[in-house]
């Protein structure tokens, strides 16, 4: 008597999630959407960085329901009992090429459009474009040429990815921050002499609303060694660690299920690259429009960052438990953790100079600030670039059978 074939709960999985995306993202496109035009409806008309703010978090709404779809329309297809669809990507990196020859004009676009008064309805889509084109062209580089896997898993983690990877990370920076106040909490506690300062401190943010009063009185605080090493804390080590240990969470969702090197760093490069879309387009909605283009400029630098981090520690994944390689995997997510804190602190040096109180050390680290920064892009990409090049060499078939259309737990 024929088996019948088991119900591929996998599949149904990443079928729900990817409902819970598109169901999600446009909801909450609609409901923002709808306050900033409730003022056109009025008979006001939107304006203002916050409406184009507010549009900005509606598109991105958008664009987590249409990267949900694939994966939701591919899970369905594979739970009918369809075969799997294979990936091609060498057709992906010739269509993120030619979008690539656009994203120039693009970039002059969503700048022409930050100046208008019509930058709420025009610039939203267009940051879509000037962020998601360099995402697109990073990830189908980094991937070219691996092992060919099925369209369901990739778009499987992308869905994964930009939904329910930057809300744990979220979540988990909430969490380790509230913690850190309860500690500041503490110590405060022990200092009654400061709690005066304190208070009157707070009296005045609630009577101020000029940003650089704020920081004028921020200023000293902001100066004192503790407060200094305990920011810097924060941004260049608790953040890395929960970030690169989050952002291939797919990978460690593949494991044991078709699972390699090439197929961690592959998930890894997709997980990385949605975080960090995200992210981007969540900046960009509240960046001021003076700079526009260097604060474009430098958030694509972060793709690159996200994506490279994330791709090392996927590849530690599939090393680790395909090949045993556990020490592999420390090395790498201890790497990635470094390059991630590197970056953040390079990032912050010229906000750090301008205080009047560091000088020496601070001061001279600006000098260096551009070369710091190229040196990290330029050691970042080499990662890719090597890691797709040893993961594109043919490997002996191990002792169980390839399963391509294995899926996400």
């Amino acid at each position: 008597m024929q088996a019948q074939p088991r119900f591929d709960w996998r599949s149904a999985g990443q079928f729900a999630v990817s409902l819970a995306g598109i169901f999600l993202g446009l909801a909450a496109a609609g409901v923002l959407a709808l306050t900033t035009l409730l003022p056109w409806l009025e008979g006001e008309t939107p304006g203002g960085e916050q409406a184009t703010g507010t549009m900005t978090l509606a598109w991105i709404g958008l664009l987590l329901a249409g990267l949900s779809l694939p994966s939701a329309v591919l899970a369905a297809r594979r739970l009918m009992g369809r075969a799997p669809v294979m990936r091609n990507g060498r057709r992906s990196l010739k269509i993120a090429s030619l979008l690539l020859l656009v994203w120039p004009l693009a970039l002059l676009l969503a700048k022409s459009a930050a100046d208008s008064d019509l930058a709420w309805l025009f610039l939203p889509p267009l940051l879509i474009l000037v962020m998601g084109i360099p995402t697109f062209w990073l990830t189908s580089a980094a991937r070219a040429g691996l092992p060919a896997e099925s369209l369901q898993r990739g778009w499987g983690v992308i869905s994964f990815g930009a939904v329910v990877g930057p809300a744990l990370i979220i979540l988990m920076e909430a969490a380790l921050l509230v913690l850190a106040l309860v500690a500041v909490g503490v110590w405060l506690a022990g200092q009654p002499g400061l709690l005066p300062e304190l208070q009157r401190l707070a009296e005045t943010f609630t009577l101020q609303s000029d940003p650089a009063r704020l920081m004028e009185l921020l200023q000293p605080y902001l100066e004192r060694p503790g407060v200094l090493a305990a920011g810097l804390a924060f941004v260049a080590v608790l953040v890395p660690l929960v970030e690169e240990a989050f952002k291939p969470l797919a990978a460690w969702l593949l494991a044991g299920r078709w699972l390699t090197p090439a197929s961690g760093f592959s998930a890894g490069v997709l997980g990385g690259g949605m975080f960090a879309l995200v992210e981007s387009l969540g900046y960009l909605a509240s960046a001021p429009t003076e700079g526009f283009v260097g604060f474009t400029l430098a958030r694509s630098g972060t793709l690159l960052l996200h994506i490279a981090t994330a791709g090392l520690v996927g590849w530690g994944v599939g090393s680790a438990l395909n090949e045993g390689r556990y020490l592999r995997l420390a090395l790498t997510y201890l790497g990635a953790v470094l390059l991630h804190g590197a970056w953040n602190i390079v990032g912050i040096l010229p906000a750090l100079a301008e205080l009047p109180g560091l000088t020496g050390p601070w001061q001279a680290a600006l000098d260096v600030f551009p070369y710091a920064l190229g040196g990290l892009c330029v050691l970042l990409a080499a990662i890719l670039i090597l890691l797709n090049r040893h993961l594109c060499k043919p490997v002996p078939a191990g002792p169980g059978p390839e399963v391509p259309g294995e899926t996400l737990p």
